[in-house]
Order: structure tokens, then C-alpha cells, then sequence
């Protein structure tokens, strides 16, 4: 993730950016690499990441 977060080729900084993957049935997401946000995917409900609850913060 330090790739992904890490500074643009001449140095400049990134600005914000959120990576958003499935592991180990829960929905992780990384926001400006700095935030982590950790949802158990209930297979009853759903089973991917929803966006709409990642934005929502529940």
C-alpha cells in the first residue's frame, strides 16, 4: 500500500485516494493511506463491499 499511497514519480504529493478490497470476509478499506475502516461482510445481506455503507461510515 505505500505504492499506491506513496508520492507521484516527481514528489509531489497525492491528493486524498481510498483503495477498497474483500479480505477474509470482511470489507477493508484505506482512505489517503492513513485511515482504515475494517466491515464484516454478512453473507445474509450482501456479499462484496457496498459503497454506499463504506461512504456512510456504519
Amino acid at each position: 500500500m505505500d505504492t499506491v499511497f506513496d508520492s507521484q514519480h516527481d514528489g509531489t504529493p497525492r491528493p486524498g485516494g481510498r483503495l477498497t478490497f474483500v479480505y477474509s470476509k470482511s470489507c477493508v478499506t484505506v482512505e489517503n493511506g492513513e485511515s482504515l475502516t475494517l466491515l464484516p461482510i454478512d453473507p445474509r445481506i450482501r456479499d462484496e463491499c457496498d459503497p454506499d455503507v463504506i461512504d456512510s461510515g456504519v
